[in-house]
């Protein structure tokens, strides 16, 4: 295994203030005493690249076995911008995973070297971070100390660090994030740290995929480059195909200028393509190939290499759409993630009353009411049990009805939509009744397994256990239908 030197420009310490290299600086005293590598790879940022090329040169003439790789990087805020920072420290190094990597952790800015810290305990590369001592500071004072750092590991995510100390906000403000909901937007969080991972988000029509979709992009590196949406399910083959790749003025109706495409358009973003199964495998496969070499081939004009992040959204359960055959294999595989936001009728009951709660509070203050409309026993059961069918776009208009029509302070069942018939719903809304069809659904979902159920349910195994014995579930009778 070869083995390589990794460190950020030393500006403030490897130079002299009137700008000349300084020789007894923290790289060059490394050099001097403690360089047996293959190679050093230098990051430089793209404002000190003339600075790089000094201190090179003057490698060059000093030094017979030192040969320096600069590498200039874009970034934003050396001194404060810990996301661009980490994702481009991430980048280098993962570019060197074959070799053993030593991180000169001396130079740089603070923010460098906390993304350096952060690198070496996430990335599981064979990487070492070394802090050099000056010569006047040392233990022997005959050479400069080398220290390898370690630390301790504790169990606050980095990730979440990075997210709470850096962003400034927070994307998920406006959502209602149960329990069930939060996990999902973890895994989404930790899938938008990985810059080039795709992924597939799946779940009924109106449950959030595009929220969650726009919260991966803004939650990652590419927030400040566009974010684009594509439904697949609005537009013939042949324009979608034009919209991806770019178009000349007529080429459809409604073309009524140039094109250069969404693919291209999206080079450093994010392109959501919404309902995803419903595009040819002919379209499918052109993705499929884009993903393999970056390259867009335009109907019309030259090749163009873009980067660009794709999160496809299915109205289904994944396993569903492979069954059918409505997504290519091949292509799930490359992409290999998916996270399936759960319809509001999956979600555990308390988890669906506090959801409840939470819109009738927001909906009394977007009609500027001084407080919530008081729900009669029969309508909150009834939105409790209630499937709907189109999820949270269903809830926000059932409560704009009630809000609309109520006449003073109370709604009940007579201020629903038209459209819902209450005779085909549950003949019985408590609580107990509505809580025990749930569980005997989870438990046939899972097969009678208890654990698996009280997982997904968000409650004790124990809790769950007798839950069943109070609601005389007969468990014998849901294994055995999941056998047959």
């Amino acid at each position: 295994m070869g083995k390589v030197l990794v460190s950020w420009l030393g500006v403030e310490k490897d130079f002299n203030p009137d700008g000349s290299v300084n020789l007894t600086g923290p790289t060059i005293n490394f050099y001097k005493h403690y360089y047996e590598y293959d190679f050093h790879v230098l990051l430089v940022t793209e404002d000190n690249v003339e600075k790089g090329l000094q201190f090179k040169k003057t490698i060059d003439e000093k030094f017979n076995n030192i040969f320096i790789i600069l590498k200039p990087q874009a970034v934003e805020g050396v001194h404060w911008n810990l996301k661009q920072v980490k994702h481009v420290s991430e980048q280098v190094l993962m570019e060197l995973k074959d070799y053993q990597i030593d991180i000169l952790f001396s130079t740089g800015s603070a923010i460098m070297k906390i993304a350096w810290f952060m690198a070496h305990y996430t990335l599981n590369l064979n990487t070492r971070l070394l802090q050099i001592i000056k010569q006047e500071e040392s233990i022997s004072r005959k050479r400069p100390d080398l220290y390898i750092l370690d630390f301790e590991t504790s169990d606050i995510p980095l990730e979440v660090l990075v997210r709470q100390h850096i962003t400034g906000r927070d994307y998920t403000q406006d959502l209602i994030l149960t329990p069930s909901i939060q996990r999902i937007y973890d895994k989404a969080f930790k899938i938008a740290q990985s810059v080039d991972a795709h992924i597939f988000l799946t779940g009924p029509r109106g449950i959030g995929k595009l929220t969650l979709a726009k919260y991966i992009h803004q939650s990652s590196v590419r927030e400040k480059r566009p974010f684009n949406t594509l439904d697949c399910a609005a537009y013939p083959e042949q324009e979608i195909e034009y919209r991806l790749l770019g178009f000349k003025k007529g080429a459809f109706p409604g073309a009524i200028s140039d094109s250069k495409g969404l693919l291209v358009d999206s080079h450093g973003g994010t392109l959501y393509l919404e309902n995803f199964d419903q595009l040819s495998y002919r379209l499918q496969n052109i993705i499929y190939r884009f993903m393999d070499d970056g390259f867009v081939h335009p109907i019309i004009g030259r090749d163009k290499k873009v980067n660009v992040r794709f999160i496809f959204g299915i109205n289904e359960r994944m396993k569903n759409a492979l069954d059918k055959g409505t997504i290519m294999p091949e292509l799930y595989y490359r992409v290999g993630l998916s996270l399936h936001l759960p319809g509001l009728a999956d979600l555990p009951v308390d988890e669906r009353q506090t959801i409840i709660k939470i819109v009738n509070e927001r909906k009394a203050k977007s009609y500027h009411k001084r407080s919530p409309l008081n729900l009669c026993r029969e309508l909150m059961d009834f939105l409790i049990s209630y499937n709907f069918p189109a999820n949270f776009i269903e809830l926000q208009t059932i409560f704009d009805n009630l809000y609309i029509f109520a006449e003073g302070d109370t709604a009940c069942v007579d201020l629903l939509p038209d459209y819902i018939n209450l005779e085909k719903q549950p003949s019985s809304y408590s609580l107990d009744d509505i809580e025990k069809l749930h569980i005997e659904k989870v438990l046939r979902i899972f097969k009678g397994n208890k654990s698996r159920t009280a997982r997904a349910l968000g409650v004790a195994l124990n809790t769950l256990k007798k839950k069943i014995n109070d609601y005389n579930i007969d468990i014998d009778a849901i294994i055995k239908e999941a056998k047959s």
